[in-house]
């Protein structure tokens, strides 16, 4: 199979052979599986995260007084 290249204004430059797989037929539903696959990895994971709960989100830097009503 044989394809032409262009310059800027339309006139037929060279001709080339293309490779082989551009005699398969046309396929619309494995390019579609193509794109959902490639579209489907920007999503972000969703789930429980493994270090949920284990992190804080205040600090006590100090000295406690002691409390004289407390026993």
């Amino acid at each position: 199979m044989k394809a032409n290249i262009y310059d800027l204004e339309g006139k037929v430059i060279k001709e080339v052979e293309l490779p082989e797989y551009f005699k398969e037929d046309y396929r619309p539903d494995l390019i579609k599986r193509a794109v959902i696959s490639s579209q489907s990895k920007e999503y972000q994971a969703m789930g429980v995260s493994p270090y949920s709960n284990r992190g804080y989100t205040a600090e006590y830097r100090g000295r406690r007084k002691e409390n004289k009503y407390y026993y």
